[in-house]
């Protein structure tokens, strides 16, 4: 499944084009839910079409905009290998899909750039990934405390002990058979070396296992915590030499082919999650802390992040507060008219993009009792 990594979410911020499109749903992995996911986006993209004829825009252009949306909903292929929630993002030339592990309310955005407030939560803030280890088998995950999904490693990255080696010239020294595993179809490599084979098979195990680091760390986020699963000597042995800058210390231990996704979670989300409250108890103390370096209202906020002055930003998961730019002062209507852009959406693009924290909670979490937070560099 693809990941929302700080150099996607880079290109995703940056994007600014007329029209963009930005649509967000809910998917389903299995059962007779998943044949209504594609009418879903068929009703997203109508509503989509409607705002972009509205807003002027020639049928040629809307046509042509909506056509490689229009054409996932009849790859059924595509529908088959969803996650919780999908985010797709449309403008002229390009296309962006992300089957996410995290469900999200039908949202249709269109503006002269993407919104992406909705995806705070999977970048940031309760954001880690589980790295399964075995000799047979090589999994990653990204997740929260309430919800896991697979990711798929690069091509490349090896899936096992034995599929590390075969590419291996050196191997051709080894001889190795294949011992099958009760109850299952696939087997564990067993390595018969000539003289040093303790030396040799620690060889191996650690050129598996920067292969996979390399896989691993070319494709998750270096800033969120990358906690691994397996047994002592492998996980431990991988801890010590992964590149990834935030490998926790505590591992998740025992074969993890034994566990399931759920209970993988569980036990790393309890290891990480002391790490997380204290990091965002810090936020939340210090924005308490910061006096008249502390917004509450929208107006100030908005202005304060375009003008690159937020450090760290709190924003409501599910509200939308609609309003523009005029004339270098931020307008808020009741309701959303032509034009208008989610300003708590404007609002974290800018302090991100301003190398700024971003934190979404849910609104009665939000510190300082208004309906955004932000505490100001300066």
């Amino acid at each position: 499944m693809e990941t929302i990594t700080a150099a996607t979410m880079k290109t995703l911020v940056d994007h600014a084009s007329d029209p963009s499109i930005s649509v967000y749903m809910p998917t389903h992995r299995r059962g007779k839910e998943v044949q209504q996911d594609p009418i879903l986006l068929r009703n997203l993209l109508d509503r989509a079409r409607e705002e972009l004829t509205e807003a002027g825009t020639r049928s040629s252009v809307t046509r042509d905009l909506l056509a490689p949306a229009r054409e996932l909903t009849d790859e059924g292929d595509f529908w088959q290998h969803q996650n919780e929630g999908l985010a797709l993002f449309l403008a002229p030339g390009r296309m962006e899909t992300f089957r996410l592990p995290r469900s999200f309310e039908p949202f249709v955005n269109v503006a002269n750039a993407f919104h992406v407030k909705p995806l705070w939560p999977v970048v940031g803030g309760d954001l880690f990934y589980v790295l399964a280890l075995s000799r047979n088998e090589t999994r990653l995950w990204w997740s929260d405390r309430y919800l896991i999904g697979d990711l798929d490693l690069p091509v490349g990255t090896p899936r096992s002990l034995a599929e590390a080696l075969q590419f291996d010239d050196t191997e051709k020294q080894l001889q190795h058979h294949v011992a099958s595993r009760s109850g299952r179809d696939r087997g564990v490599a067993v390595f018969h070396g000539h003289g040093g084979a303790d030396e040799s098979d620690v060889a191996k195990l650690e050129q598996y296992l920067r292969a996979v680091d390399r896989g691993v760390t070319t494709l998750i986020d270096p800033d969120s915590p990358l906690v691994i699963a397996g047994a002592v000597e492998i996980a431990s042995r991988y801890r010590n030499l992964s590149r990834h800058p935030s490998v926790v210390h505590q591992i998740v231990e025992g074969n993890p082919e034994h566990s399931s996704p759920n209970d993988l979670r569980r036990r790393a989300a309890d290891i990480v999650e002391p790490l997380m409250i204290g990091e965002a108890r810090a936020a939340v103390d210090t924005f308490l802390a910061a006096g008249d370096r502390a917004l509450t209202s929208v107006e100030e906020t908005v202005a304060a992040a375009l003008a690159g002055r937020v450090d760290t930003l709190f924003i409501p998961i599910g509200v939308q507060v609609w309003g523009c730019i005029e004339d270098g002062t931020v307008a808020i209507h009741e309701e959303r008219l032509a034009g208008d852009r989610d300003l708590l959406d404007l609002a974290g693009a800018a302090t991100w993009s301003a190398s700024g924290t971003v934190y979404a909670r849910q609104p009665d979490d939000i510190p300082g009792g208004g309906p955004v937070a932000a505490m100001l560099r300066f």
